[in-house]
């Protein structure tokens, strides 16, 4: 029998575009996908969001982290980048609108006027009335308070045929 590998312990320093970072220990092996996981508890970005640099290389969520870090070193330098482009490739694929919807809702304020735009199609050209509530909802929560093209595209929601649209979009802050 072969003996278990050595887990090693490596400190990840996550640092933001804007500035941001924390800092957290990961038991090595890890997947890029699970460190996306430990950043979405920290800073609520959900993984579809994130894209991570590491030096020169952006790997996919299946890549281990132990392919990043240098022999001997026990510190790993992550850059995060917050990229809509998935989410808004989703909201035009049926099956695929509401958990990215879900997503940007979740992604709140830091989706910025891209998720504001995306969100805001949805409130109005989708047929399904679930996906009009959804992006209601997710409108609420990425659009800034007074936002006049979000208050406007919410009194136009007040006049929808279905009771949960017009109920959500009442509740939603203006």
């Amino acid at each position: 029998m072969a003996p278990p590998p050595l887990v090693r312990v490596v400190h990840v320093v996550v640092q933001s575009i804007a500035g941001e970072s924390f800092e957290i220990r990961v038991d090595l092996p890890c997947s890029v996908g699970a460190l996306k996981q430990r950043i979405f508890e920290q800073w609520n970005v959900p993984p579809v969001f994130q894209k991570l640099c590491m030096g020169s290389a952006a790997p996919g969520d299946y890549a281990d982290l132990s392919e990043f870090c240098r022999s001997g070193d026990s510190a790993l330098c992550v850059l995060l980048v917050i990229s809509l482009n998935e989410a808004i490739g989703d909201l035009k694929i049926s099956s695929r609108r509401l958990p990215a919807l879900q997503d940007l809702a979740r992604l709140g304020l830091r989706g910025g006027e891209d998720a504001v735009a995306a969100v805001m199609s949805c409130c109005s050209e989708d047929r399904d009335w679930q996906i009009r509530l959804a992006a209601v909802e997710a409108l609420a929560k990425v659009a800034p308070r007074g936002d006049e093209r979000a208050v406007t595209k919410l009194l136009g929601c007040l006049e929808h045929r279905e009771r949960n649209v017009r109920r959500a979009a009442l509740r939603a802050p203006s």
